[in-house]
């Protein structure tokens, strides 16, 4: 069992990575110093449980995911863009959500959900976040458009 400092600094570094941050950017949300945040993130430090607060905080992630052991993904969706032609409007991009083959082999495909990417972006962050089941997927879409 890998020691709690080198958990909390695989999950920081794979939170930049997943949100496509720098250190110094994680570092400015979570209210730490740049130099501090690189000592988490080699895990150089050993991390106080006000600091595990900071970083909840300013990732979104509880304290138990930041000290929790890497597992393996079961669900990775992704952003699907789709080139559709609509009458009085002409082409326009919609997006919708995929589920990648996983080893359950279980189908997902919602399309058109939005002209909105930035909306479908975030929609993919929470379920993958939440390694939600493809059998709830479309409840949480619907819940997010307003939908009843």
């Amino acid at each position: 069992m890998k020691p709690t400092k080198e958990k909390i600094a695989n999950n920081v570094r794979k939170i930049c990575d997943k949100e496509k941050l720098s250190i110094e950017k994680l570092a400015l949300n979570c209210d730490i110093s740049a130099r501090y945040m690189g000592s988490i993130s080699r895990a150089d430090c050993n991390t106080s449980v006000d600091m595990l607060d900071k970083l909840s905080k300013g990732t979104n992630y509880s304290v138990a995911e930041l000290v929790s052991e890497e597992s393996d993904t079961k669900y990775e969706y992704v952003c699907v863009p789709i080139r559709k032609y609509i009458e009085y409007v002409g082409y326009t991009d919609t997006y919708g959500i995929k589920l990648l083959q996983n080893f359950n082999n279980t189908d997902f495909y919602c399309d058109d959900i939005s002209t909105d990417k930035n909306f479908v972006a975030e929609l993919v962050k929470i379920l993958n976040r939440h390694q939600v089941s493809p059998v709830h997927a479309e409840d949480i879409i619907i819940d997010r458009l307003g939908i009843a």
